[in-house]
């Protein structure tokens, strides 16, 4: 699931990307998902040896499961080579930079193999989470957490046109890892709270550009957020088991 663009003046098109920029940078975890969030995934992948995790932004997340787990390896995979500079600092300011390593590159083009896969928000790099599914079941993957969109209700045409052609509902989001022979052993759903904290933090982090161009996209997303996706955009959690694992 992409973040939506608030409407931009015809005046600061090239500004889009890096006031973007300043909103990913100002979250720690570039989705809906707090404290308890983290343990809980951790609980989910409390055995893993070698974590995957792709499109891992900042690296906030595998750096953090690394030092709860620390038995853990990981490595992450993203195409902005901003964001993965980021990651490299973070896992050596977090004391894991032995066991965690990050690269730059198209997560569409990983073939594992790996016990465990992270795809938070970048299930779309593979087309569809049909193609995900049966992908990470080539890969040679034992389990793999999704956390992506859903429409928490049937969308309008509104929510269509900026998020995409999403399930509807969280039995949806799940079903294609069904489909492609997973075992689903879990599935979970941000709260309106970590939402909330979210798009607080990440609009801040808009705002704080300084310029008007900055509060008026900051302006654009918060109302949009308020008024037209605030509880009927969903993200959710799938753990899945490959069948022979």
């Amino acid at each position: 699931m992409e973040n939506p663009e608030p409407s931009a003046p015809a005046d600061r098109p090239l500004e889009v990307s890096d006031l973007m920029d300043a909103g990913a940078t100002a979250v720690e975890y570039n989705t809906p998902m707090g404290a308890a969030r983290v343990d809980q995934l951790a609980r989910w992948v409390h055995d893993a040896r070698h974590l995957v995790d792709l499109g891992c932004g900042q690296g906030a997340l595998v750096v953090r499961l690394a030092q709860l787990l620390p038995r853990l390896s990981g490595l992450g995979i993203d195409l902005d080579a901003g964001f993965v500079a980021r990651a490299r600092a973070r896992s050596r300011s977090g004391g894991v930079a032995e066991r965690v390593s990050f690269t730059v590159g198209d997560i569409a083009d990983w073939s594992g193999p790996a016990d465990t896969v992270l795809c938070l928000g970048a299930t779309h790099v593979f087309d569809s989470l049909d193609a995900f599914w049966a992908r990470m079941r080539t890969a040679s993957v034992r389990r793999v957490v999704v956390g992506d969109g859903y429409f928490a209700e049937p969308p309008d045409t509104w929510l269509r046109e900026t998020f995409g052609d999403l399930p509807v509902g969280l039995d949806a989001l799940a079903a294609p890892a069904v489909g492609a022979g997973w075992d689903v052993t879990a599935t979970d759903c941000s709260t309106l709270d970590e939402w909330d904290e979210f798009e607080h933090r990440w609009i801040a982090g808009v705002e704080s550009v300084g310029t008007d161009a900055a509060q008026a996209f900051a302006a654009s997303r918060r109302e949009d957020y308020e008024e037209r996706y605030r509880g009927r955009l969903g993200f959710g959690w799938v753990l899945a088991i490959a069948p022979d694992a």
